[in-house]
């Protein structure tokens, strides 16, 4: 397991302070759950991660995470409001937030699979089962439709 110190070395670009606001945010992003025994996204080892591949965004992200330790400051809503604030942020921290959940070991075993990539192994499906597209064909649209 990374330890807090072990978070902090490979974050170099970022500083102690954005590294607990980025820590909140994800938090924010993908909170705990003892119903399907998983971390949030502030697990010191998911978290570790996170920062490894934020790294290169450093630059853009100072200032909304400096900006989110006010916005944290006695809001309910900080997530809300640092979305509206600062949505290209967002979008990145999310996305590198989802990224780094979803490879780690104990987020795949509680999806039943294992964590390892989709190829060369591949996944088994029955061939000719066209009822897996049951549940698409079966949802209502969500898009517009265009004239």
């Amino acid at each position: 397991m990374t330890t807090r110190s072990d978070t902090a070395a490979v974050a170099s670009a970022f500083s102690d302070s954005e590294r607990k606001s980025l820590a909140m945010i994800v938090e924010l992003i993908i909170p705990a759950s003892e119903e399907y025994d998983v971390p949030s996204a502030a697990d010191d080892k998911i978290l570790a991660a996170i920062i490894r591949s934020a790294e290169p965004h450093h630059p853009s992200l100072q200032k909304a995470l400096a900006a989110f330790e006010d916005l944290s400051a006695g809001s309910e809503n900080a997530g809300d409001a640092f979305r509206l604030k600062f949505p290209e942020e967002a979008e990145i921290l999310q996305a590198l937030t989802v990224q780094n959940y979803y490879g780690d070991d104990r987020v795949m075993r509680s999806l039943g699979m294992e964590n390892r990539p989709p190829f060369p192994g591949g996944y088994s499906l029955d061939q000719n089962d066209w009822s897996v597209l049951d549940p698409v064909r079966g949802r209502t649209e969500f898009f517009r439709k265009t004239p």
